[in-house]
């Protein structure tokens, strides 16, 4: 088995090459992401992700084996869960 890789297409997307457990979910159009795409997509560490999942703070997962994989649609919703209202500026 080779590691997958990003490598950029014609579309200006990331195509996955190699044959991960990835490759598979990609071609079924199941659109997961791994934990480190997840956390690439978020800005943050993979290390702070995985300690979210494990305090059960982070977005919903789907375990395949031993791998993480998280739908976009549970990124974004984690993130509305995570939203806070601006302060104003003034303090009223």
């Amino acid at each position: 088995m080779t590691d997958a890789r990003i490598e950029p297409n014609d579309d200006s997307e990331p195509a996955f090459v190699g044959h991960s457990a990835f490759d598979i979910i990609r071609r079924n159009k199941l659109e997961l992401l791994s934990e480190r795409e997840a956390a690439l997509t978020l800005g943050r560490p993979e290390r702070s992700l995985i300690e979210l999942r494990k305090a059960g703070d982070g977005p919903d997962y789907v375990l395949i084996g031993r791998a993480h994989f998280y739908r976009i649609e549970a990124i974004k919703a984690w993130l509305e869960r995570r939203e806070r209202p601006a302060k104003s500026a003034m303090g009223s």
